[in-house]
């Protein structure tokens, strides 16, 4: 079996694709910056900020004026500072998310996409990130609006919206979905992941794991639920919160996923 191709970090990416000799295309550069410079004025009231990320010098080429709005921050301290002004800014073990895992999965899945079809496919993740009013939830929707023949994403486009209320400390959801640009309709979700921010053993609660043993064992829902004296609901309820933060679709993968990583023995 070949050996899978590490991807690099978002750190790694950034520090190293400036000293390698990419170009741009200056008809996408264009093409972006006539569509975002009437987009800034008409945005600036409403919530979302967007920009235009150029990954060759880890630059912003454009960012809208809202962005003050939800940041704190003027735009032009992004545009002047670049990547290196948004770094620190991210709540720590968030950044250690996106540099070590997120990131590296979306390179291994654009990858595997004709580089003329990468903007086609939206990247949306969940984030805190500090501004005047210290860590902030926030959702970004990026894509990567030029590649090289290669696939190597040169250019990244996206927007970012605050999220009141939503406060998760531990996950941090990442969604791929499809655009269609030959019709018009809604994004077409191809695959959601979770991260966390803690070694996963220690998201389990003592009831789910009681819960994956029992499972471990051959058990039915029905069966767990009669030996822990509560309803079947209850245990599928269970079943499924752990499904969702192991990233699998059932509970064989489940149960193997739990032995694999130490959350049951």
């Amino acid at each position: 079996m070949a050996k899978k191709r590490k991807q690099p970090t978002w750190l790694e990416y950034t520090g190293s694709i400036g000293k390698r000799n990419y170009h741009l295309s200056g008809d996408t550069l264009a093409e972006a910056t006539r569509i975002l410079k009437p987009i800034g004025a008409f945005a600036s009231h409403f919530m979302p900020a967007i920009y235009l990320l150029d990954y060759t010098t880890g630059t912003y080429l454009s960012v809208t004026q809202n962005s003050e709005v939800i940041f704190g921050i003027h735009p032009d301290e992004f545009l002047e500072g670049g990547l290196a002004c948004t770094i620190p800014r991210y709540r720590p073990d968030h950044l250690m998310l996106l540099n070590e895992e997120i990131f590296p999965d979306r390179v291994s899945f654009i990858r595997n996409i004709p580089p003329a079809q990468h903007a086609n496919y939206i990247f949306t993740y969940s984030l805190q990130f500090k501004t005047s009013e210290g860590f902030t939830p926030l959702v970004q929707r990026s894509c990567f609006l030029q590649s090289d023949e290669n696939g190597t994403p040169l250019l990244s486009l996206g927007m970012i919206i605050r999220m009141s209320g939503i406060n998760n400390d531990e996950r941090v959801v990442q969604t791929v979905e499809y655009v269609d640009p030959s019709i018009l309709k809604a994004p077409e979700l191809i695959s959601t992941k979770n991260y966390y921010t803690r070694p996963l053993p220690e998201l389990f609660s003592r009831r789910e794991r009681e819960v994956l043993l029992w499972m471990a064992e051959g058990l039915t829902s029905k069966e767990i639920a009669d030996k822990l004296f509560v309803s079947e609901h209850t245990i599928i309820n269970h079943r499924r919160h752990m499904q969702e933060k192991c990233n699998v679709s059932n509970s064989t993968a489940l149960v193997s996923f739990a032995l694999r990583k130490g959350i049951i023995t």
